[in-house]
């Protein structure tokens, strides 16, 4: 199986009727293909322009769950480029907010402004912030499937190549892991002992605040 045969249910999503950050999500498959491209730089391009429309400055939109298939037979197969993009991005997503959430905090005076502005279109604040909180929990019960490949040492023989994203050499990667997979207490029990491991060994003092 090749890289492309991996993400062959991509065309059968309309993203053009999906949104990211900037625009509709047309061009989210070609993205989505170019993480699982030969070239170093093609794969670099294409994850920072995903972190830059499905999951932009920590918020997601309608087109951030539909990603999430794709990204989770990346981390997957074994012969794709570099697991660590697609690992990342898994676990930004499932640590990602909405944009209202972000923006207009319930008490804020700047809230009239979107209402007055969402009433424009005929749309309402609170049935829109709604909207946006499902695509939020969407993505993140979607990224719940994959939470165990994230955390590899739950279970070793199922993903023996994956690289522990705990234990990776870039700082960047171990928080992006420990802030997605905090998103899952539900799950503390699984999660908890990996993430107190990972804590003890962390001499990063901003990976160990998430700040």
């Amino acid at each position: 199986m090749s890289g492309e045969e991996v993400l062959r249910g991509l065309d059968a999503v309309d993203w053009g009727a999906l949104a990211h950050a900037l625009s509709p999500a047309s061009g989210v498959p070609d993205l989505l293909r170019g993480l699982v491209s030969d070239e170093a730089d093609a794969r670099w391009s294409a994850y920072e322009e995903l972190s830059n429309t499905v999951w932009h400055q920590g918020t997601v939109y309608s087109a951030s769950p539909r990603v999430v298939p794709s990204l989770i037979a990346m981390l997957r197969f074994p012969q794709t480029p570099d697991h660590r993009l697609p690992a990342i991005l898994l676990a930004l997503l499932a640590d990602g907010s909405s944009w209202l959430q972000v923006h207009a905090t319930g008490d804020s005076p700047t809230d009239e402004c979107f209402r007055a502005w969402l009433a424009e279109e005929g749309r309402d604040l609170a049935a829109e912030m709604a909207r946006e909180q499902r695509w939020v929990e969407e993505t993140r019960l979607a990224v719940g499937e994959v939470v165990p490949l994230l955390v590899p040492l739950l279970v070793p023989l199922l993903v023996p190549l994956l690289v522990p994203f705990l234990r990776d050499a870039e700082p960047g990667v171990r928080e992006a892991v420990a802030c997605g997979l905090a998103r899952y207490p539900e799950r503390a029990e699984e999660l908890l002992p990996p993430l107190r491991a990972a804590l003890r060994r962390e001499a990063e003092d901003h990976v160990r605040t998430g700040d």
